[in-house]
């Protein structure tokens, strides 16, 4: 069985996706694209196959998707007693004409693509055999509240409570 995914934005990381979800990644397929960009989800969609949206609303709501993925990537946390990073990538230090350098990323993909491949493959296994495993939208949702807290801790130079509200029976 494959599954259908649908990708709401064909920019160039959605491209991407597109590109490792039709080509490296089995078991799915990309059945519907939206961008606000019509012209550019056209396009893409008449190369890979698939339906074009004219919102992702339509995206989630008109087209059999089996489910929708999305992701975020943060990479410094800061607490009341220190700092959680994500590491440094591993890169050759140089040293040349009296200077020591480093190399620095430039593309998301070099640091990323071999870790969202195995994220990506888990979660359409997961849905194939109907066993959701990872994150959910819950908890998208209780990031997202916790984020405007942080924001509104910052601007107001205070403590703010993340209140959410009661799960969905879905999660509990």
């Amino acid at each position: 069985m494959s599954i259908n995914v649908g990708v709401i934005g064909t920019g160039s990381i959605g491209q991407d996706h597109i590109r490792r979800i039709s080509h490296t990644l089995s078991g799915a397929r990309v059945a519907a694209v939206t961008d606000i960009d019509l012209a550019r989800a056209q396009s893409t969609a008449k190369i890979i196959g698939a339906r074009t949206e004219n919102t992702g609303q339509n995206v989630i709501v008109e087209v059999f998707v089996n489910a929708i993925y999305a992701y975020d990537i943060q990479c410094e946390v800061v607490g009341e007693t220190g700092v959680a990073r994500l590491p440094e990538p591993s890169n050759v230090l140089l040293r040349t004409e009296a200077k020591r350098s480093v190399a620095l990323l430039t593309d998301w993909k070099d640091r990323f693509i071999a870790s969202y491949d195995v994220e990506l493959q888990e979660w359409i296994h997961s849905v194939a055999s109907g066993k959701i495993s990872g994150p959910s939208s819950w908890d998208g949702y209780a990031a997202a509240v916790t984020a405007d807290a942080c924001v509104e801790a910052q601007k107001a130079s205070k403590i703010v409570e993340i209140k959410l509200r009661s799960g969905p029976a879905l999660y509990q």
